[in-house]
């Protein structure tokens, strides 16, 4: 009789421990098939790259920072020994006021800068509820894990698409069928 008991618990270990290890296996390639703004996703990635407090002057906004805003022309003074800063516009196009605490506590976290410079239009634009999703999405799913970024899905996504937040590879197997387009 023991031996049948131990194998049962055998078993169900063995499941319990393929589902952990496909959870993290699709947890690891989910964000290999998350393609949803390529300009936004370059920029939002561009910020991470920046080595950690290189940046005296971050911007938080929307996609009028990363057009209207020339951050080598800003630095190139430093250079020449005038007056420049170096600085990155972390911003995102139609991104809702709602995820600015979001954007400033990476800014903060990562980059100590001397100067944080916020763009009002998100608080003065009408939150789209066709498009929040898109909109949240251009932020969240170019972020990589942290405590802010499950407090952000927590706190400003709706209760009903929070899983796919949490589990992007739900929201992104159609493009599948596209891999040239990544």
């Amino acid at each position: 009789m023991g031996s049948g008991r131990n194998s049962k618990t055998r078993t169900a270990l063995r499941a319990v421990i393929f589902v952990l290890i496909a959870v993290l296996g699709i947890g690891l390639i989910s964000p290999a098939f998350v393609v949803n703004n390529e300009w936004d996703m370059r920029h939002v990635h561009g910020f991470f790259l920046e080595p950690e407090d290189s940046l005296d002057v971050v911007l938080i906004g929307a996609s009028q920072l990363y057009t209207g805003y020339s951050a080598p022309l800003a630095w190139r003074h430093v250079h020449w020994g005038d007056y420049g800063f170096p600085g990155y516009p972390l911003a995102v196009s139609n991104i809702p006021a709602r995820l600015y605490g979001s954007l400033l506590t990476e800014a903060v976290n990562r980059q100590h800068p001397k100067l944080i410079v916020v763009d009002i239009d998100g608080f003065l634009t009408d939150e789209d509820p066709e498009k929040l999703e898109a909109n949240l999405r251009k932020w969240l799913d170019n972020m990589p894990w942290s405590r802010n970024k499950i407090e952000t899905i927590r706190t400003c996504v709706p209760a009903e698409l929070q899983t796919s937040f949490y589990f992007n590879i739900a929201k992104y197997h159609a493009n599948w069928y596209q891999p040239d387009t990544w």
